[in-house]
C-alpha cells in the first residue's frame, strides 16, 4: 500500500464512507464455481454516490513492473491525498485481445472491491472448512493425495525469486510444463506469472537477434 505524504483527511473520509456504504448486489453468476459475484458495473454504480458524498473518488490504470502488466487502483480525496494498492498482476487465460480484456475486467473488479473493503463474491471456503467431516464408511474410496510439493517461487514482495526465474528460463528454453509438473504441483496463478516471465525472456532474445542481424559485424550485440 502506498499513500500520499499526509492522510489526515482521506482516512476519516474513507472510514465514514465504509460506515455509510450498503452491500453491493451480486448480479453476476459464475457457473464454474456455482457462485455469485458483483459485476464491475454494479460496484461502480453502487459506490460512486457514496464516495462522492465523502469527497472521495478512484482511478484504475495499467502499469508495468519487471515485465509484468498490472492494474493499479488509487483512491483519492478532494484534498489531494490518496491511497494506492501495490497492483494486481494480469493473468489472461488466452493471449488475445478478448483474453486480455477479460483479465483487465476481472482485475479491476477484484481490486476495486478489495481496496474499498467491499465483499463482491460469495465466499464458501470458510463454511466448507467448518463443516464437520463424517467418518468415511468402509466402502468409501479414499481420495488419493499428491506427494508433489508446491514450491515457493515468490519473494516477500510477490515477485519471482531465483527459483521462479529459473523455471521461467527453463520454459523459455523449450521445457514443457508437463515436465515441471512431474516434480512440482503448480497452481494456475503461478503458471501464469512464470509464463509471462518466460515470454519476456523470449522477447528480449528476439530483440538481440534482430539487432545482431542489423549490425552485420558478426559479433554479438551488447
Amino acid at each position: 500500500m502506498k499513500t500520499s505524504d499526509n492522510v489526515d483527511k482521506i482516512i476519516p473520509a474513507f472510514i465514514a464512507f465504509q460506515g455509510d456504504m450498503p452491500s453491493v448486489p451480486k448480479d453476476g453468476n459464475n457457473p464454474h464455481f456455482k457462485s455469485k459475484y458483483a459485476t464491475l458495473g454494479a460496484i461502480t454504480e453502487a459506490t460512486r454516490p457514496h464516495l462522492a458524498k465523502h469527497g472521495l473518488g478512484y482511478t484504475q490504470f495499467m502499469s508495468n513492473r519487471d515485465g509484468y502488466q498490472l492494474i493499479v487502483t488509487r483512491i483519492m480525496h478532494i484534498s489531494g491525498q490518496w491511497m494506492e494498492d501495490d497492483g494486481y498482476i494480469l493473468n489472461p487465460t488466452k493471449n488475445d485481445p478478448q483474453g486480455m480484456g477479460s483479465a483487465v475486467t476481472y482485475a479491476r473488479r477484484y481490486t476495486l472491491g478489495a481496496s474499498l473493503g467491499i465483499i463482491t463474491e460469495d465466499d464458501d471456503d470458510g463454511n466448507k472448512a467448518s463443516v464437520p467431516q463424517s467418518t468415511p464408511s468402509p466402502k468409501a474410496t479414499p481420495i488419493p493425495k499428491t506427494n508433489k510439493p508446491m514450491p515457493d517461487w515468490f519473494n516477500d514482495n510477490g515477485e519471482l525469486n531465483d527459483l521462479g526465474k529459473k523455471a521461467g528460463e527453463a520454459i523459455s528454453n523449450g521445457m514443457k510444463w508437463s515436465d515441471i509438473e512431474k516434480k512440482y504441483s503448480i497452481d494456475t496463478f503461478t503458471r501464469g506469472v512464470v509464463d509471462a516471465y518466460a515470454s519476456s525472456l523470449k522477447n528480449a532474445s528476439q530483440i538481440l537477434e534482430q539487432a545482431d542481424a542489423m549490425d552485420g559485424d558478426g559479433l554479438p550485440f551488447a
